[in-house]
């Protein structure tokens, strides 16, 4: 019965305390029994998003006073467009504001077949779609000033559209389009290579040529400073022999008859100096000719160098034209063949007449090398290419404005955010003038001015006033 006491004893004994300890320590949170669920959502709570960009931000900050972005906020034009929420949706957009320092934008956009086009619904839909910026991204050679009626007629080619359809086609093009990558990046190592060991041996040329102009310098200054101490010793001569006649002089003053026969001593030793000083004078002179003849060989040394480093850029250069020749030759001659290689692995496509007319029209060939098959890769890419790009390029104001320059790369950052905005900003005279400024391109190379045009281009101007 005792023991059975002290059990109980014991038993609430300990029940207390652990009741004490549980009222005592912190509660456990609902928090933190998430677990790894918990730790996951406090490290994606750390990351820096463009919606935690502010005008306080280091990077951003540091922008705007810079003087690079003071410069800019200065101009009383800027400081109005920057008020305007089309050109801070340009200027927001990455793709056009990196654009927009390397081309003259706002000339692109003050072109009248742009304007047209902006207006166009066509060309809206088109843009808005997103498919317009991915084919231009995909093919851009497709879509340069020469090609845009070639396009057109390949886009029109019998049974295309059917083919646009087709899986297998879909298949095809896609396999196509890595193999062409592929061949592409190897031939662009190729140029590299070719433009390092250009450039090397450019580098050697230039070593050895100023080698040479230095030791000619040398030379030249050699021969000078021999001539300087020639004339120098012809001076020292010319003082001692006026010592001697003075000395003669006053001994023929003490005698006449020693005078006379001093004099004669000294007519003939006058003579004799004037003999001196006059091969002297011959010396010094011969130093000096060679000493003009030294720096001419060195002129005409630094001419002949002047012409091999001229020469030598030359044949770099070449080198590096026949390389991309080369290249381009490389992706001709793959692109044909291995098309025709894929579509020997396909019987039943290859024996229709969609591709036989395709493959005999006379653009084909330097189109696949031109990225045409890009944009057959996936379905939606390819109806776009026949309902909506093809009627584009049938657009003679659309063949025209690919002519200017800077077009295509602005198609491609045209996005449904931005291209209202693009579509104002080509009706505003004063806009146009801010995106040709030469302060603003300068500007617009900086990732930065694109953060402050998100957050508030105004209040970028006054923050970097304050």
């Amino acid at each position: 019965m005792s023991n059975k006491k002290w059990i109980i004893t014991g038993a609430v004994i300990v029940a207390a305390a652990v009741g004490y300890v549980a009222l005592r320590s912190p509660g456990t949170s609902k928090k933190g029994t998430e677990g790894a669920i918990g730790v996951a959502n406090r490290y994606q709570s750390q990351q820096i998003g463009n919606q935690d960009v502010t005008l306080d931000s280091p990077q951003v900050a540091s922008f705007i006073q810079s003087d690079t972005f003071r410069k800019l906020a200065s101009d009383a034009k800027f400081r109005e467009a920057a008020r305007q929420e089309a050109f801070s949706k340009v200027v927001a957009s990455d793709n056009l504001r990196e654009l927009s320092a390397k081309v003259d934008l706002g000339k692109v956009l003050d072109q009248a077949v742009v304007k047209d086009l902006l207006r166009s619904d066509q060309f809206r839909d088109a843009a808005k779609s997103g498919l317009l910026s991915e084919a231009v991204r995909k093919s851009p050679d497709l879509f340069t000033a020469t090609e845009g009626s070639r396009i057109s007629e390949l886009l029109k080619s019998p049974g295309l559209a059917d083919l646009a359809k087709n899986e297998d086609f879909l298949r095809l093009a896609d396999q196509y389009s890595r193999k062409l990558d592929a061949a592409r990046a190897e031939g662009a190592k190729s140029t590299d290579e070719a433009r390092r060991r250009d450039a090397a041996r450019a580098e050697g040329a230039k070593s050895t040529d100023q080698a040479r102009i230095d030791q000619a310098r040398a030379e030249g200054a050699k021969s000078t400073d021999q001539a300087r101490m020639d004339q120098a010793r012809a001076e020292a001569a010319k003082s001692t022999d006026q010592a001697r006649i003075d000395q003669a002089r006053a001994e023929a003053a003490r005698s006449t008859d020693q005078a006379r026969i001093d004099q004669a001593r000294a007519e003939a030793a006058k003579s004799a100096d004037q003999a001196r000083m006059d091969q002297a004078r011959a010396e010094a002179a011969k130093s000096t000719d060679q000493a003009r003849m030294d720096q001419a060989r060195a002129e005409a040394a630094k001419s002949t160098d002047q012409a091999r480093m001229d020469q030598a850029r030359a044949e770099a250069a070449k080198s590096t034209d026949q390389a991309r020749m080369d290249q381009a030759r490389v992706s001709d001659q793959f692109a044909l063949s291995e098309f025709k290689t894929l579509l020997r692995d396909n019987a039943s496509l290859s024996s229709t007449d969609a591709i036989k007319a395709l493959e005999g029209n006379r653009y084909f060939a330097d189109a696949l090398a031109r990225g045409f098959m890009e944009l057959f890769t996936r379905r939606d890419l390819a109806a776009f290419a026949i309902d909506g790009l093809r009627p584009l390029v049938e657009n003679r104001s659309f063949r025209d404005a690919l002519r200017i320059d800077g077009f295509a790369q602005f198609m491609e950052g045209l996005t449904a955010q931005n291209l209202d905005a693009a579509r104002d900003i080509s009706n505003s005279p004063e806009m146009l003038k801010v995106l040709s400024d030469a302060s603003y391109r300068d500007a617009a190379m900086h990732a930065e001015l694109s953060a402050a045009a998100t957050i508030g281009l105004d209040n970028a101007v006054k923050k970097a006033s304050e």
